[in-house]
């Protein structure tokens, strides 16, 4: 039995690490803060965060699932400096890359706010700041309200409003797209409420996962189960 138990302690102090090092691959310089949460605009409360395709929209009359919705949820990660907002349900990133639709208006470029792959590389694209987040083990329900600011090279430093004050938002639109602006138009826009959701912990899908299957070994006159460790895409839960 101590020989079982000296094997069993290897094995689970395999499985941590594994777990670990699997996860920093994943997204390097990266460590999650807190998450998951939805993210709805403080003007327009019923207007919701998403990403789809290479962009994130706003749902503007859109009620939660309680944390089943995966789509509308986002885990925060930091680098030490910024902060880096993953998409649960697509594994995308909120970036300020590519600003096709650009456009002028009072006085002031806007830009709308794609979503892509983490790469590791051409952080400051996806890197923003928020100013009043404070890092917490905050409740289901718990809310924190702050502004969202970009932190690319050229316009950088700009706060995310909702397309309300562009005139590119529609309270039943599903795809409002939300701008990056330099104006302030004093409606509270550039706010958005950070809800914490039911699921936790944060579970990123692009993160490499790992199953345990059962596989018995004999000692002495009892089997006992133990795990093994095997790539799986379905799973990130340990079972025994």
């Amino acid at each position: 039995m101590k020989k079982y138990i000296q094997r069993l302690s290897a094995l689970i102090m395999f499985l941590c690490g594994t777990l670990l090092s699997l996860e920093a691959a994943e997204y390097t310089g990266l460590t999650l803060v807190e998450g998951p949460f939805y993210i709805h605009n403080n003007h327009s409360g019923s207007e919701y965060l998403y990403a789809s395709g290479d962009f994130v929209y706003g749902n503007g009359n859109y009620t939660p699932l309680n944390g089943t919705d995966d789509g509308y949820m986002w885990n925060i990660w930091t680098d030490g400096s910024y902060y880096y907002l993953e998409n649960v349900g697509t594994g995308l990133f909120m970036n300020t890359q590519t600003w096709g639709d650009s456009f002028e208006m009072y006085g002031a470029y806007h830009n709308s706010l794609n979503a892509k792959t983490w790469t590791g590389s051409g952080t400051r694209f996806y890197a923003f700041t928020l100013p009043d987040y404070t890092t917490g083990n905050r409740t289901v329900g718990e809310t924190v309200t702050t502004k969202i600011f970009e932190q690319r090279a050229e316009w950088g430093n700009r706060p995310l409003h909702n397309g309300y004050d562009t005139g590119n938002f529609n309270a039943s639109s599903t795809t409002n797209k939300v701008y990056f602006t330099s104006n302030d138009f004093g409606w509270g826009t550039e706010n958005w409420v950070f809800v914490k959701t039911a699921q936790t912990p944060a579970t990123p899908p692009t993160a490499i996962n790992v199953s345990v299957a059962r596989e018995s070994i004999g000692v002495g006159s009892t089997t006992e189960a133990v795990a093994v460790v095997s790539p799986n895409e379905a799973s990130s839960s340990v079972t025994w």
